[in-house]
């Protein structure tokens, strides 16, 4: 009863929009999905943007602390539910140990079959009358891939263009030409044989045993060839001081898909904050005071609301 008379409270004297914060658990087999559903307080259905998570073990916030502290994927809900906009985000299936224990080698396909049992979960619920899926980095082949009957649009946010294997190839490189060359044949013994038996010390963390499964099954998907066939509105979005993900990423997808939009984001960086010089990019990391970039937003509410 406390409870409920506190959350009346809140409803009653916030100036902004009331919105509504649901926790919400799914299960794909044995493997727990969580997260949260916000959305602000509506008589009509709401477009409901999911929010997929890039590499690693990314929670529903955006982090992966204590390395990750940005709040970006919290902070793009709370701005998209004041503006109309539902918002579903969660816990990659990786940031929980026990799903890890339950299946210690996962493939990528397991991650794209995630996305569907969530997307199946909420296929029969009213209060929204569509799906805009937001695949960030990682996230954004994984939202390619997906197919329900309910999308309604597609965004790329810093999503790579080239396969994984010649991402990792051109990563190594820059650091050391040299490993780059037994990195290209790690790879290549791995797509022949299915493992790497002998993996090179200073690769070790890369290219571990429990890792190959995943990195084969990463690196078989191109996504020049996968946004090919997506057959929804789509938008191409990409921060111009994106260390991870460089604007030539964004402009390969475009050329694979002339029909999408593109949209470089000026002064924005991989965890969608805005900032006023090139050099504060890895800050924005692990401080989540910086703000998220204004033109994302307003970028991602245009095109959502206007394929509704």
């Amino acid at each position: 009863m406390k409870k409920l008379i506190l959350l009346v409270f809140f409803f009653a004297f916030n100036s902004k929009a009331q919105v509504i914060i649901e926790p919400f658990t799914v299960y794909h087999d044995s493997i727990k999905l969580s997260g949260i559903l916000s959305y602000p307080e509506s008589k009509k259905p709401l477009p409901l943007a999911l929010f997929i998570a890039g590499s690693g073990p990314i929670d529903r916030d955006g982090n992966y602390k204590p390395m990750i502290h940005a709040d970006y994927a919290k902070q793009l809900a709370d701005s998209l539910n004041q503006r109309g906009i539902a918002f579903l985000r969660f816990d990659k299936r990786t940031f929980s140990k026990q799903n890890i224990r339950l299946q210690p080698n996962i493939g990528f396909e397991d991650l794209v079959a995630d996305v569907a049992t969530i997307l199946k979960a909420f296929e029969k619920d009213n209060r929204f009358k569509g799906y805009h899926l937001i695949g960030h980095s990682q996230g954004s082949l994984i939202a390619m891939l997906q197919k329900h009957k309910k999308l309604k649009s597609f965004i790329s946010l810093s999503g790579p263009a080239r396969p994984m294997d010649a991402i990792l190839i051109t990563q190594i490189t820059q650091q050391s030409k040299e490993l780059a060359a037994i990195a290209k044949t790690h790879i290549e013994e791995l797509q022949q044989t299915d493992t790497i038996k002998e993996v090179n010390p200073l690769l070790l963390s890369l290219f571990a045993p429990q890792n190959q499964k995943f990195i084969k099954s990463w690196m078989a998907f191109d996504p020049q060839e996968e946004i090919k066939k997506v057959n929804l509105p789509t938008l191409i979005l990409n921060g111009d001081l994106d260390i991870q993900v460089p604007v030539e990423e964004a402009k390969l997808l475009k050329a694979a898909q002339p029909k999408a939009t593109l949209l470089l984001l000026e002064n924005t960086t991989h965890t969608l904050k805005e900032v006023t010089r090139a050099h504060q990019q890895l800050a924005t990391y692990t401080d989540p005071k910086y703000p998220l970039s204004n033109n994302l937003v307003l970028a991602l509410e245009k095109f959502i609301k206007s394929n509704e």
